[in-house]
């Protein structure tokens, strides 16, 4: 048996959680040399322990490690290759100095389509349940697709709202340049320092993100419906999406939708927008679709629906007749939970006073006094 073959066979049943005494006997048993096994098992153990455990592990870091600690010198490539190499893409989680840390590890893009739908699952809620802060580690990560990120990034204003944050290191020249074509600098903090970024994290709220993970803010200007999408817009998000827009259509005829705090959108987040935009035409406008979303969008082709505009007041501006000279109605949260009780609310008359904010606030947050029922 190949020595290469042997450590792969070694490596998948350590992944499988089994002692070194149990993969060594399995090598014995697929033809490897009995006398060699038991080494290769506790340096193959070792190996994975120190991938799962050390933030910003690359293949040299790695192969110097293990040879080190009495590993052969081709040993030590190989087992590394196998681990960290585009061989084994993979998405770890693992912990370092109570933060915990998700290490992308190989090219993503030949990660199979089942792992990829699983992250959210698997990954995102298991630790969100725990957890508000979260290291992304792109030290051992030779390429991944965009949809890795918009998936990671989709829950991040649960996460801070909490008092967490999440923050991506590791980047090389190869990864620095994909982060910036990706943009997620945008939605997200980049360091390449691991230390620097682990201890900014260990700084902030270690308690679970348990807030809502989709919330539209609903606001109005110039008889123009305003609808502020906080969170991803995606197969859990587009239903509660577009009830929120009939339920502003009700009352206006035109619409803004502003995507700015949107780090992602899906196939069905798209499909939604271009129904929206295919029943209301020229009553409708699209703003800051950014980071991530807007590389997707762009990919997507989503201009050729309609025009994406910089912001609130450049997307009311271009409606005719429209003028910005007046003050925009506050953008108000709709809670999940409320949308029973608001239907059974009177609405308030059109004389009585509505808090107002500037079309153009540097981030979309709810009055400071509650405001009277909206629909």
């Amino acid at each position: 048996m190949e020595l290469r073959d042997a450590i792969k066979l070694a490596i998948d049943h350590l992944v499988e959680h089994q002692a070194p005494e149990e993969v060594a006997a399995h090598l014995t048993a697929a033809g490897y040399s009995a006398a060699r096994a038991e080494g290769l098992s506790t340096t193959c153990l070792r190996a994975c322990t120190l991938a799962r455990d050390e933030v910003g592990l690359d293949l040299a870091r790695l192969q110097e490690a293990l040879t080190a600690g009495g590993a052969r010198a081709d040993t030590a490539a190989l087992i590394s290759l196998e681990l960290l190499s585009e061989r084994r893409p993979e998405l770890r989680l693992g912990e370092r100095e109570g933060v915990p840390v998700l290490q992308l590890l190989g090219d993503l893009d030949r990660l199979p389509p089942e792992r990829l739908s699983a992250i959210r699952e698997e990954i995102l809620e298991p630790f969100m349940a725990r957890d508000s802060r979260l290291l992304v580690d792109l030290g051992a990560m030779t390429d991944a697709p965009l949809e890795v990120f918009g998936i990671l990034f989709s829950d991040i204003a649960t996460l801070r709202e909490a008092g967490g944050d999440l923050v991506v290191c590791g980047l090389d020249e190869e990864t620095s340049e994909l982060a910036e074509a990706y943009r997620l600098g945008a939605f997200v903090s980049l360091a390449k320092d691991p230390v620097v970024a682990l201890a900014r994290l260990a700084r902030l709220s270690a308690k679970p993100a348990a807030g809502k993970r989709f919330v539209v803010l609903r606001g109005a200007a110039e008889g123009c419906g305003i609808l502020a999408l906080r969170g991803a817009l995606d197969a859990r998000s587009v239903e509660r999406a577009e009830r929120k827009v009939r339920k502003v259509l009700a009352k206006h005829s035109k619409l803004i939708l502003d995507c700015k705090e949107v780090p992602w959108i899906s196939p069905e987040g798209f499909a939604f927008l271009r129904r929206i935009s295919a029943e209301l035409g020229s009553s409708l406008r699209v703003a800051r679709i950014v980071g991530p979303a807007g590389v997707a969008a762009e990919r997507a082709k989503l201009s050729k629906a309609f025009s994406i505009y910089a912001g609130r007041r450049e997307a009311l501006e271009s409606f005719p007749g429209a003028s910005t000279t007046g003050e925009v109605e506050a953008i108000v949260s709709l809670e999940e939970g409320e949308e029973e009780s608001e239907e059974k609310t009177k609405e308030p008359s059109s004389s009585e006073p509505e808090p107002v904010v500037s079309s153009e606030s540097a981030s979309v947050t709810p009055p400071a006094e509650p405001p009277e029922p909206a629909d």
